[in-house]
This record gives structure tokens, sequence and C-alpha cells, in this order.
């Protein structure tokens, strides 16, 4: 989408790209569902607000018997950050390195990547059983802070899914959110084009209260691990509800 604007009529006149060629279409109704990166959102001039600024490092490990591998997902840990590993097919383990953007010790390159990973007490001695490769292929990097926008929907449009927040992977919450989200968005749509006027502001108002009570459990998970508290990662502040971070429930839908 290179651009959009009302129409005077109501609903919107996008200005799109398919296939290098330009397409203007029109529409009642825009539901932005573009993912962290909220398109629509940030063209409307809303602001999407960060709780912390926490970024992961992935790779994929081909291994000799991946079967050796326990069928379960794997969490540790550690100094400035935790690891997550998990098999996957092919004959593959999957493992990420969760810490601060702005971590000075974090890994850089495969090689430091590889040998954090080998540094971890409980991770690594279970990964051995399934024979893994001495270097990954290549190491990733996505950011994934927590976040929201100041507000997700307001007069015909509404963000959706990690458009309109965004949770923390520890929480395991990705595919409730996903069908929490768009089952609310879809009612929220189909009761603003039927003409209920408080469509809008009780969709925003139920993702400001799941953010909030996400924000808690968040705040519960990383507070049980004691042994780092004096490290910048686990003492960071935990606790920002969603009135500080976007509107808050009640906040006016534009």
């Amino acid at each position: 989408m290179r651009g959009l604007a009302r129409r005077d009529t109501g609903g919107w006149l996008l200005d799109l790209e398919r296939e290098g060629q330009a397409l203007l279409q029109r529409a009642d109704f825009v539901l932005d569902a573009s993912g962290a990166a909220a398109v629509v959102a940030r063209r409307l001039g809303v602001m999407r607000n960060e709780i912390d600024c926490l970024n992961v490092s992935y790779a994929y490990l081909h291994c000799d018997d991946a079967m050796a591998f326990p069928a379960r997902s794997w969490l540790e840990a550690v100094e400035n950050g935790w690891w997550y590993a998990a098999g996957v097919p092919g004959g593959r383990i999957v493992a990420a390195y969760a810490t601060d953007r702005k971590n000075p010790a974090k890994p850089q390159g495969p090689v430091a990547w590889m040998a954090a990973l080998q540094s971890t007490r409980h991770l690594w001695p279970v990964m051995l059983r399934a024979r893994p490769a001495s270097m990954p292929g290549a190491v990733r990097v996505a950011a994934a802070p927590s976040a929201i926008l100041s507000n997700v929907a307001g007069r015909d449009w509404l963000a959706v899914g990690d458009a309109a927040c965004s949770y923390d992977p520890l929480t395991a919450h990705g595919i409730l959110k996903a069908l929490q989200d768009g089952e609310a968005a879809g009612r929220a749509v189909a009761n603003d084009l039927g003409g209920n006027p408080q469509a809008m502001h009780d969709y925003q108002n139920g993702i400001f209260t799941r953010f909030s009570d996400y924000l808690r459990l968040r705040n519960r998970l990383y507070s049980e691990e004691a042994r780092w508290r004096h490290m910048d990662f686990w003492a960071r502040p935990l606790t920002q509800a969603a009135r500080g971070a976007g509107g808050g429930p009640g906040a006016a839908v534009d």
C-alpha cells in the first residue's frame, strides 16, 4: 500500500501497487493485519509504543539423530536473557536466544551464537542427544518487543493481531492471541458496518484490557527468575499498564 485517503462520501480510497502496477481501490472499511509494521495505522499517524527492546536471534541445526531430542519445547534462563529450543520437521532443531537489543554482550554472528548455546547448562546437553551440526547454516535476528498502538481502532478502520499489539514470545500466547484477535475483529467490523456506534470503542477496550492482563502475566513470569536480578535484562522495569503504553480502556478512537 502506497497511501490511503478518506472519501467525502465515506470509506477509503487506497493507493495500492500490484506486480508493479498502480491500483486505486475503494473500501468501506480498512482492516490493518500487516503485523508489527502496522502499515495502515502508521500512515494514519498512530503511534506504536514499545514496552521493551527484546530481540531474538535464532537458527536451525540439522541433526544426525533428531528423534533423540525430546518432543517438547525447552526454555532455559541465562544471565542476559533466555533460550528456547524445539524439534521441527526435516530432522532439525530450532534454537532461539532472546535478549535486549541493546545488550552489549549479545552474540554477534554464528560462531559467537553457537558458543553461547553450547554454554547453556541444561539445554545444550539435551540437544547433544540428537547429535546436532557443529555450526548453524545461518543465524537470523527478529525484533520481538512488547508493543501496542496508541489507538487500535477508529472511524472505518481497525488494527488486528500484531498490528494492534504484540506479546513477548515467552508467554506462548501466539496462537491463542491470533484466534482471539481475529474473532474480536470480525465481530467488531460486522457490528460497525451494521450501524453499532460503539463497535470500535468496544473492540479497542477489549484489546487494551487483554494487553493489561498480558503485562501482568509477563511481569510474573520474569519476576520468577531471581538469580540475575542485578543484570539489566532481568532488572528492567516490567510493570507498565496498557494505559501508559496505549490509550487504555476508554481512550478516544478516530
